[in-house]
């Protein structure tokens, strides 16, 4: 037999049906001499493998599956026993990650971007809109945790730590990396209107409000208000 051809037409009966009674696989589909699809006793479904570890288990090189949809988005939903709903979305130019049912992406990931409950406006945007805000960097064994700060030395760079208040920078930690700056290695601290308030230079002098720089070594000596 070299071809099987089932013209069905039936509103209660089901085209081709096939009962295993033994323990041999249920369906093996050959292409030449290579398996490309089997379904095993059990029920496992495998593409491009004939022992698949997991209902549906697809093996190949490089893309192994394409979801396609015929609107703006497509998505890949996935649910738990208790029927919380959890789906991946590619929406216009966004990748989104919904979760515990949610109707709101907890996680957008738009060219390039990181948005962690928003849209993100910056390379990486955390928002909570109920609580706190918090980033926590944490390491264990003895090991560091640190935030690094990264730039190179071209004109106008410098790594920046700012605070803003709707938007609006009001306070900063500046340290100059600018290889062609006179200040490079300079360390900036910037209060209310971002205006420099204190500036520790790379030899150690210390300046208050943009001036009075002093010299390597020296120590300030609080002795109250106004001192």
């Amino acid at each position: 037999v070299d071809r099987v051809e089932v013209a069905a037409n039936s509103n209660s009966i089901v085209g081709v049906a096939i009962t295993q009674s033994g323990t041999a696989d249920i369906v093996n589909l050959f292409d030449g001499t290579t398996e490309v699809l089997t379904v095993t006793d059990g029920g496992k479904v495998g593409i491009g493998t004939n022992d698949p570890e997991n209902l549906l288990h697809v093996n190949g090189s490089n893309t192994v599956a394409r979801f396609e949809s015929t609107t703006s988005y497509v998505d890949l939903k996935l649910e738990n026993s208790s029927s919380q709903l959890g789906f991946i979305q590619y929406a216009d130019t966004e990748l989104r990650f919904f979760a515990n049912s949610g109707s709101t992406p907890t996680v957008y990931i738009p060219n390039g971007k990181f948005g962690v409950n928003t849209v993100p406006s910056t390379t990486v945007h955390i928002k909570n809109a109920s609580a706190d805000t918090e980033l926590k960097i944490e390491s264990e064994s003895g090991n560091d945790a640190r935030l690094l700060l990264d730039t190179s030395n071209g004109g106008g760079a410098g790594a920046h730590i700012d605070f803003q208040i709707d938007g609006t920078a009001k306070g900063g930690i500046h340290y100059v990396t600018n290889g062609s700056a006179s200040d490079q290695h300079d360390m900036i601290f910037r209060t209310h209107t971002y205006a420099e308030r204190l500036r520790i230079k790379s030899n150690g002098a210390i300046g208050l409000s943009g001036q009075n720089y002093g010299t390597a070594g020296q120590v300030l000596t609080s002795r109250g208000s106004g001192q």
